[in-house]
This record gives C-alpha cells, structure tokens and sequence, in this order.
C-alpha cells in the first residue's frame, strides 16, 4: 500500500505544480508587465530585497516599458500606476470601483494595530460614507478658513517656545500641528509638549506608516499568522503591533471622554466633537447612540492622527529644504519682509505672497509623506490599455514616481519653487486619488504655508557647524530623523531695531482679537542675551506695562531658575487650564516676582 501511495502523491504534487504554473502563465499574460518571478511564490523573493520601494516600482516600469506594473504573491496581486495618467483614469474616473480598501492584517486586524474603523482605510460602505461625511463637513476650504485664526495662535505660540529653546523645535513643531487639531476636534488645549496624547500618536503614527506597506510583514500575505501568539518564536512583529494598538486605543479614547466629561459639565469649548455628538448621537439620530459615538470617535481620532502625523512630517521637509537652499531661503525672507513688513505673517497674505505659496507646493512635491499613498482595492474584473485587473486586487498609486517625473518636473531631485511659475505644471498628488482623496487638504496647506511664513519671518535656518567652524554638510537623501539634528534655527537679526520691534512691541498692538501676545517673546542667539538691551527701543519706554513687561521677559532669561520655580507653582496650583486673575492669591511666588521686577 505504501509503495502505491508513494508514486500517487509525487504524480498529485506534479500535477499540481504544473497546473499552478499554467494557471499563473496564463494570468501573468493578462496581468500588467512584472518583474521576473518565481514558480509558486511569484515575486516574494524580490520584494523581501527591496530598500526603497517607490523607487523600485518606478525603475521596474522603466524597464519593462509600462506605466502600470504587477506584482504577485501568493494569493494576492498587487498593481502598481507610476504616472498621473494612469491613476487619474483609475482611481479618479473610475472611482465606482477603486474606491475600496484591501484589508491589511496588520494594519487593519484588531488582533494587531486595530486601525480598522480609521476613516483613511476603511472598506468602501456606509460607514465609510458616514465618517468621510462629518470629516468633510469640518474640513472643506470655508470651514478650514474659519479656523485660520486658531492657526495663526498655535504658529506664534510656537514661535515663542522656539525662541525660548531652539534646539527643541522639533518637539515645537509637532506640538503647534497637534494643538490646532486637538482644540479644533476636541476643545483641548494642549499646556505641555509632553502631553501624552503627542506620544500616543507619535507611535501609533510610526506604527500606521509601517503596518500599511503591504511587503513589509508576512501577516499581510499569509492572514492566518494573526493568530499566532505574541510568545511564539519569531513573532516579534506581534509584540510590536501590540504596543500599537495600545497608543491607538489610547489616541481614540482619551480625548474622547475628556470632550464627553466636559460636555456633561457644561464647562467645555465648542468644538467639533461636541457638534458633532449634539447633532448625531442623539436621541433623534437615526443611528444607536452606542454606534453613533464609535463612529464619531473613529472619525475624531483619524482626524488627529492623520492631521498631526502628516503636518509634522511636512514642516520638517520645509525646514530640511531651506537648510540644504540657503539662496532659496533668502529668496522667500526678502519676500516676506518686503511684503509684510515688521508685523508677523497672517493667513490673509496667502495672496501676497506668492513665492511662499510656490515653496508649499514644491515641498509636498518633493518628499510626498506618503510615497506610496493609501492603497486602493478593486471591487470587480477590470481590463486597462488591454490589461486584466483583476476583482480584489491592491490598487497603489506611486505618488513618489509621479512626483518625480522629468517630464512633468524637470530635474525632480531639485528643489525648485519657481518650476511652478509656469501655470501648466500640476500640483504634486500629495493628498491621494478619486473618491478616498484626503479631506484635510486645505488644512494641511494652511498650516504648512503659516507655519513656514511664521518661522521665515523670525528666523535663519543654518546647517550646524562643527568643532573647525565649517558647516556640516547636508544631502537631500538624509534621513530627516538624522538630519533634523544637524542644523538649528538662530533667531534673525536680534540686533535689528525692526526685527526687535516686532518681538517687543508690534506683537502688544498686533490683531488686538488675537489671543496670543507675541510681544512676550525672548531671543537668546548664542547666550548673548544682552543683545536685546542694547536693541530695544527706549522709545517705548514710556509705556510702563510694556517696559515692566520686557524687565520681567529678561529676568526669566536670565534666571532659568526662578523661572522653574514659578512655572511648578503655576502647574500645581491651576493644572491646565489657563491663569485668572482670581489665582493671585493662590500664586504668592508668582506676586514675589512681580514685586521683584517693579523693585
């Protein structure tokens, strides 16, 4: 029996064999050109060699003459559209059936990372329609302008704090992006750059960018190893997506409830969340209230992950680029100070400043945050310049590729904001295709552009230099994590009278509806502190609020110490809220110093 049995399994696996590889010939025939592959497995073994995959995908349809390309493995088919044309006549116009998402254990999967309701990946379907509703109903072009002042705010605040300690700008910077959409979505205001919620999404961030390239993890082709426990050898990767999902559980729920509480308090800030629960988890709604608020926190949290996530990786590429383009900096500062003079820039000069506009543009060209966009699904057969794209296909517009195509953008790997003077050269696809394209686009510009503006206005950005005094030299391909270490931001001309009108006296006049009081800043360019008594304008002298308000600005700088002691007092005592003068008596340092400073 065993020696029949043996020849008959060998001619069963044979048989099998053969007929696989008919059945992928046949296939590979219809699908788009692909690399070269191999039997059973396809192009696995490419791809786990692959370091920079927008890169590859754009040199494999170089080679093989095509602008849309396949890729198999096993089970799955993966197509890749490198050009504009392609993704535009796909995603775009035949958006009835690219709109879906593949689902992506790892990303997807609440065994794993547990994004699955986020409004970015959710399969096509009514709650997707749901989501996507409220999200555009918050940040269509007229809603994100209303809230131009609350980014205007969140910018000179951060100015402050960089003034205060430039060698933490990057913290400032994620703190600025994430500010704007917490107090938007969620009536929260954020008092500390090491707010907990910053590092929830600053991992779950990390993790989302990680989890959603398809290669990159074996549970995404084989589905089934969800289920192997985290202790099994190997399974590290689940350890991982554990601590992921933890910091998402975290993002989505924190600011929920706190927005929940303080509603059911009546002592809240109108925000979206609120209107949003007001409006539609409600007894009148037409959905449970239970699946009304999961929803409604899905599309809140999405909002502030993928709001603050991509609008901190942005502002860095703009930083990195003006360090690399001293010309192109001092291009854009003439500009500014030409334009706006001594005041700070506000959101209404986005007109008037047309090369600040150019360099928004060119960054998110440049270094696209999400080469690879959102993958796309396919929800029936579908053929392309004679080409079989079949029913469940992942759909991945490179967004790299299409960026940097010489024949749109001529010498991509430059930076080079004056490409788009001429009017027939489209904006980069930086915000994704058809029917899933982002919905916070405006914002994203916004907050880049007054971002930018704001910091151009203030400050130089040099590369650092080292022990000899020579700069260190910076390469457009660093890592930005690498790079960002390398160059500061120094305050711009602090010996400037005009330069320091603006830091001292403009900012107590300026937008007198603004929240923010700029004129409290401080400069410290290389501990020459000094440099501000020698610039003031004695002028103002007269006016004693401000001129008790610049001893007190200088006696912090130069007395990091008190300054500590009082910021503790200030923290104990009134949490995170802001100061009243109802605290005076509960402040008594704080009254010392003010004594202090008159004396």
């Amino acid at each position: 029996m065993d020696r029949l049995y043996a020849p008959i399994s060998v001619a069963v696996v044979c048989a099998a064999f053969l007929w696989m590889r008919r059945t992928r010939a046949t296939l590979d025939n219809c699908l788009p050109p692909s690399p070269k592959s191999d039997p059973l497995i396809g192009n696995m073994r490419v791809m786990m060699n692959i370091v920079d995959e927008p890169r590859a995908y754009r040199d494999w349809g170089l080679e093989l003459g095509s602008d849309i390309i396949s890729i198999t493995l096993p089970g799955q088919v993966i197509i890749v559209l490198n050009s504009h044309e392609a993704a535009d006549e796909l995603l775009a116009k035949r958006a009835s059936i690219y709109s879906d998402r593949p689902y992506i254990p790892m990303l997807a999967s609440d065994k794993l990372t547990g994004w699955g309701n986020n409004t970015g990946i959710l399969g096509y379907g009514e709650r997707w329609r749901f989501q996507r509703r409220v999200t555009h109903e918050a940040f269509h072009k007229a809603a994100s302008t209303a809230r131009w002042p609350l980014l205007e705010r969140q910018a000179r605040l951060a100015l402050q704090r960089i003034m205060a300690d430039p060698n933490n700008f990057s913290l400032d910077i994620r703190r600025m992006a994430g500010s704007a959409i917490l107090m938007a979505v969620y009536g929260y205001d954020v008092t500390s750059a090491e707010d907990r919620l910053f590092k929830a999404v600053e991992t779950a961030g990390e993790g989302f960018s990680q989890a959603l390239v398809v290669p990159n993890y074996l549970v995404n082709t084989f589905h089934w190893l969800e289920y192997v426990p985290a202790w099994f050898p190997g399974a590290q990767w689940k350890v991982k997506a554990n601590v992921w999902r933890r910091q998402v559980d975290q993002m989505l729920h924190v600011p929920f409830e706190w927005t929940k509480n303080k509603m059911s308090t009546g002592a809240f800030a109108p925000c979206l969340l609120s209107e949003w629960l007001t409006k539609y988890a409600s007894q009148d709604s037409d959905l449970p209230i239970g699946e009304a608020e999961d929803r409604l926190r899905w599309a809140a949290g999405t909002m502030f992950g993928a709001g603050t996530d991509t609008s901190v990786s942005t502002i860095r590429t703009f930083i990195m680029a003006m360090a690399i383009h001293q010309d192109i900096q001092a291009k854009v500062q003439d500009e500014i100070d030409n334009t706006i003079g001594t005041r700070l820039p506000e959101m209404s000069d986005w007109e008037s400043l047309p090369y600040v506009r150019r360099i928004v543009k060119e960054v998110l060209r440049w270094r696209p945050v999400l080469p690879l966009g959102v993958p796309h699904a396919c929800i029936q057969d579908d053929i392309y310049k004679g080409y079989r794209i079949p029913k469940g296909a992942i759909v991945i517009g490179n967004s790299w590729a299409m960026s940097n195509n010489p024949s749109v953008y001529p010498e991509p790997d430059l930076f080079n904001p004056d490409r788009f003077l001429d009017p027939s050269v489209p904006d980069a696809p930086a915000f994704g295709f058809g029917r899933r394209i982002c919905p916070g686009a405006h914002h994203a510009e916004a907050i880049l552009f007054i971002t930018a503006a704001s910091i151009l206005s203030m400050f130089n950005i040099r590369p650092e230099a080292d022990k000899a005094g020579n700069s260190i030299p910076l390469k457009a391909d660093m890592l930005l994590n690498e790079a960002l270490r390398l160059f500061p931001l120094n305050a711009k001309l602090p010996h400037d009278p005009n330069t320091t009108n603006k830091l001292f006296g403009n900012g107590l006049t300026h937008k007198q509806e603004s929240d923010v009081d700029i004129g409290t800043l401080y400069i410290e360019e290389q501990n020459e502190v000094w440099l501000i008594l020698t610039a003031l304008d004695h002028q103002a002298g007269s006016d004693t609020s401000v001129s008790v308000l610049r001893a007190f600005i200088i006696a912090m700088a130069m007395h990091p110490d008190f300054q500590a002691k009082a910021q503790a007092e200030i923290d104990s005592v009134i949490g995170l809220r802001l100061p009243e003068l109802t605290d005076r008596d509960s402040l008594p340092y704080v009254q010392c110093i003010i004594k202090e400073v008159i004396r």
